[in-house]
């Protein structure tokens, strides 16, 4: 089985990348600066449960691409993520299918680990 993460959104409404959100959130007044990301955080709570994490980038790849890296996952693009939510599944689950993976768990990225 393999996880799935999809973070190929704009992130307009947001102002900037949802992915790269420090997590767990610093408490208000602190001084503490969290080294994790929703990204990272995401990839670490479905690497215990699969054998290979994907994440689904769109136009954010290269901001994305150290983070993935950096934890052994896996970054495929979606070449038109203006088509929406469900192009970004259908990539991630074709690259699932073309690493061999008949089973995935699916994740957005922005729902906190």
């Amino acid at each position: 089985m393999c996880g799935v993460i999809l973070s190929a959104g704009a992130s307009s409404r947001m102002g900037r990348d949802k992915a790269l959100l420090p997590w767990p959130p610093a408490a208000p007044g602190s001084a503490h600066s969290p080294s994790e990301t929703l990204l990272s955080a995401a990839i670490a709570a479905l690497q215990p449960f699969t054998q290979a994490v994907i994440v689904v980038a769109g136009k954010n790849a290269v901001n994305l691409a150290p983070v993935i890296a950096a934890t052994g996952a896996r970054l495929v693009e979606n070449p038109a993520p203006d088509r929406g939510q469900f192009s970004s599944l259908q990539v991630g689950l074709a690259e699932a299918l073309n690493q061999g993976f008949d089973a995935a768990m699916i994740t957005l990225v922005d729902c906190p680990p």
